[in-house]
């Protein structure tokens, strides 16, 4: 058997893990567009695959801390370093999945600087994938029994359109173009969204604008906040350099805007060609027909998503998706029948409609639910559920902890003591004992 795993980031890595442990595959190819591994968390400033001067390829920024601690975000069998500080950048995660690589022997499977063009099911169902590798744009093609993608969707941004948008006199970008706030100085900025991204960045930017309004249609944040941070409301309209709110009223020469609005997903190597449609669908931003969120409907021993779902704790989360998907490859576990898959599809996005109150957009939208959704894909995978109970309980702490604290929750440090018991405590590293902890990358 031969497996393409599309992306070298956190779920791609895991997936090839499982592939090898669970399903016992020992061909295994992971494509990976840039130069390294780990995805979302590389930062590069100046780089990009397809267009070598774009400012900023990567969504993470320069002084970006991660808002789960270490103890809740790592794979459920391989830690962090325990001297690490519980919230730690981008850097340090780069590095811990560099480590990941290593101690599960997944570098000779990377294919690095090698973008997937295409992917097709041919007419002895294999996956036929045509490649572009190395700087000179060499293409190639394979054929592959089993397909995992893992190409992540922090990539494609997603900005509403607001009337009198085109009238705005002042910048505007998305979050993904944000590095750093030193450009920013003495501005009066308007982030729109209090996802984890709108509320660092606004934090961030405080620091150094004159003025930064929070926009968003959530609960007011109940906590300390700088004097010059101010929650406010959605958007309704642009006029000139003003923005005019639902609530009626108004923010007044405004100089930039950031869209802090998530993200799309995107899967442009399944092309419709005219001769066979692509084996997704991308309804409102719903990928179409995924049972479990994870394997395809009509190909559910062959074709996987890992990595789709929003609002969970992801290295954990990827690592149940992976198991699951590999004991489906396996014959581990036995799919259902595709009239029962289609049955939980509908009834999974009628659930997010009706009892959720979610919009279509939120298909892939999981949430509090994550602790029962992974106990049921253990369950169902036959696989065994090393998810300790006191992540889960520190998961919940935070989240509620956070609220009040958003200014300083990232200062403190956690441990997990035993499977039920996790205690605050004192971070003996500083910063720059850290830093030197960060793994050097092999390349």
């Amino acid at each position: 058997m031969r497996v393409a795993i599309i992306g070298a980031g956190a779920a791609g890595l895991c997936s090839a893990r499982h592939c090898r442990e669970i399903a016992r595959v020992t061909d295994i190819v992971i494509f990976e567009q840039s130069s390294q591994l780990g995805g979302v968390w590389v930062y590069n400033e100046a780089s990009s695959f397809d267009e070598p001067k774009t400012p900023n390829h990567s969504a993470v920024y320069r002084n970006m801390r991660v808002n789960l601690p270490k103890e809740i975000m790592a794979f459920p069998d391989f830690p962090f370093n325990e001297k690490l500080r519980s919230f730690v950048t981008h850097r340090h995660v780069l590095s811990y999945l560099h480590e990941y690589a290593k101690r599960f022997e997944l570098m000779q499977n990377i294919r690095f600087k090698t973008k997937v063009l295409q992917v097709q099911r041919d007419e002895n169902n294999k996956w036929k994938i045509e490649t572009m590798s190395g700087d000179n744009g060499d293409t190639n093609i394979d054929y592959f029994d089993a397909l995992f993608v893992c190409n992540g969707h922090y990539s494609v941004e997603r900005i509403p359109e607001i009337d009198g948008y085109k009238t705005f006199t002042g910048r505007s970008m998305h979050s993904r173009a944000y590095a750093h706030p030193e450009p920013y100085a003495g501005l009066r900025i308007a982030c729109l969204g209090a996802g984890p991204s709108g509320l660092d960045i606004s934090l961030e930017l405080s620091t150094v604008a004159s003025q930064v309004y929070l926009c968003h249609n959530k609960a007011r944040r109940n906590c300390p906040l700088p004097a010059n941070l101010e929650q406010r409301a959605l958007f309704l309209s642009f006029e000139g350099a003003d923005i005019v709110l639902v609530d009626g009223s108004r923010l007044s020469n405004i100089d930039l805007v950031i869209y802090c609005t998530g993200y799309e997903y995107q899967f442009p190597f399944f092309l419709n060609d005219g001769r066979s449609p692509p084996p997704v669908e991308l309804r409102n931003n719903r990928i179409y027909p995924l049972y479990k969120h994870i394997a395809h409907a009509d190909y559910p021993t062959d074709l996987f998503f890992i990595g789709l779902c929003i609002l969970t704790v992801p290295f954990p989360f990827f690592d149940f998706q992976a198991q699951f998907a590999c004991s489906m490859l396996s014959g581990r576990c036995k799919p259902p029948s595709r009239d029962r898959m289609m049955q939980w599809i509908e009834g999974d996005y009628r659930m997010k409609l009706v009892d959720m109150k979610l919009t279509p957009k939120h298909a892939h939208y999981i949430g509090p639910t994550q602790w029962h959704f992974m106990s049921e894909l253990a369950q169902e995978g036959n696989f065994e559920n090393r998810l300790k109970p006191a992540v889960i309980q520190l998961y919940n702490h935070l989240e509620t902890y956070r609220q009040h604290a958003l200014m300083t929750y990232k200062n403190d440090n956690y441990e997990i003591i035993d499977d039920y018991t996790f205690k605050r405590k004192k971070c003996h590293a500083d910063k720059q004992e850290c830093d030197r902890m960060l793994l050097q990358p092999e390349m």
